[in-house]
């Protein structure tokens, strides 16, 4: 794998994104069936990124406290060729003509900015619309509690009616936690 950045955090990244991926594909069965990618605690919505460029036809929700820029559109052309390498090298998925495809069309991408203890899914127009839509939540780095709220946000506030989903997030930051997220 080409490397974009000259250290080895992007490889680290490249590594857990290729496994959150292959976790969605290969344990759980749902990344290509699933319509609508939650991604809580996104940041730069950098593993969305990824799964976009593996599911272009998805539509992604972006879950953070505060906006991140909007850098997400300005990476895809970024991180075509990444992906496309990643694909080849290390995932199982029929090849993609990411070069062929625009910007737009990658994926799509919705911005919720909420803190995770104050989001409640039942509110979000894009899956109450979408009732039988395929829903998956993914996450990398949820500091602290936030993987305990994340938890708490999609038990307790999904749309009626809508089956539990499938979640891969990865955690970190232990040490964070505070008995006041409980």
């Amino acid at each position: 794998l080409r490397c974009y950045s000259s250290g080895t955090p992007a490889e680290k990244h490249r590594i857990q994104h290729a496994n959150i991926i292959r976790l969605l594909d290969e344990q759980l069965g749902v990344l290509h069936n699933t319509r609508i990618f939650v991604e809580m605690g996104a940041g730069k919505a950098s593993l969305s990124t990824a799964i976009g460029a593996v599911v272009p036809e998805a539509l992604h929700l972006l879950v953070d406290r505060c906006t991140f820029r909007n850098k997400v559109r300005a990476a895809v052309a970024q991180w075509r060729a990444y992906h496309a390498a990643l694909l080849g090298l290390t995932l199982s998925f029929d090849a993609l003509d990411l070069a062929e495809r625009s910007v737009d069309s990658v994926a799509h991408y919705q911005r919720l900015d909420v803190d995770l203890a104050d989001l409640n899914l039942s509110g979000v127009t894009e899956l109450v619309e979408q009732p039988h839509a395929a829903v998956a939540f993914t996450g990398k780095h949820l500091c602290g509690g936030a993987f305990d709220l994340c938890l708490q946000c999609i038990v307790h506030t999904m749309p009626q009616g809508r089956p539990l989903a499938p979640i891969a997030i990865s955690l970190c930051c232990h040490h964070r936690c505070e008995w006041k997220v409980y």
